[in-house]
């Protein structure tokens, strides 16, 4: 029987946010060598080394977005934006109310925690103009509030004829967002005549 490897033996917690974030690769959402770079210099159960070490990898993605961007490669400036995004969201896990890693209890955020937010949303939406296919900003009414969020449509050569263009709906969990939320629906439903 096969066993599943992992990455840091002593913290489940940080082993499962390791694999969550290599199950992104498949649409671009990490690079496996990035990744092991990364998990080579954290120390297991040490918050800061987690966070400093994917926020490494965030800058790094960034630099070669902004040179690929220079270069007119516009897939190459779309990918490594779009890492760019997930590193620095991972870089901000331990930034969430629970597990209290940190000595922050339940329910209390890291004063940091807003600002990696922005600057995932700020990465990612940098990656949007350089997408293959149309995505519109939408707000979406909830009781008294507006949600942000972002519709991606099928490029006219993916629609079904003569039909309306069917949609799927995804909803993230607390500690989830519409970045990441991008490499499970987002990524692959429009070349397949899916709205998302």
């Amino acid at each position: 029987m096969a066993k599943m490897h992992h990455f840091f033996p002593t913290s489940t917690f940080f082993n499962f946010e390791t694999v969550r974030i290599l199950g992104t690769t498949s649409y671009g959402g990490a690079d496996v060598a990035e990744v092991l770079e990364a998990v080579a210099t954290i120390n297991a159960n040490d918050p800061s080394s987690w966070q400093k070490a994917w926020a490494t990898q965030a800058a790094r993605a960034e630099a070669l977005a902004k040179q690929a961007s220079l270069n007119g490669n516009r897939d190459a400036a779309r990918g490594a934006y779009l890492r760019a995004a997930n590193y620095t969201r991972a870089s901000g896990y331990m930034y969430l109310p629970s597990p209290p890693h940190d000595g922050y209890g339940p329910m209390m955020a890291h004063p940091s925690a807003l600002s990696v937010s922005e600057r995932v949303t700020e990465l990612f939406c940098k990656a949007i103009p350089l997408m293959d296919n149309p995505v519109l900003k939408v707000s979406i009414p909830y009781e008294d509030y507006q949600m942000p969020g972002l519709l991606y449509l099928p490029p006219e050569s993916h629609r079904i004829p003569n039909r309306k263009i069917p949609i799927l709906l995804s909803f993230g969990g607390a500690d989830g967002c519409q970045e990441e939320l991008f490499f499970m629906y987002p990524a692959a439903g429009p070349r397949l005549g899916y709205a998302s």
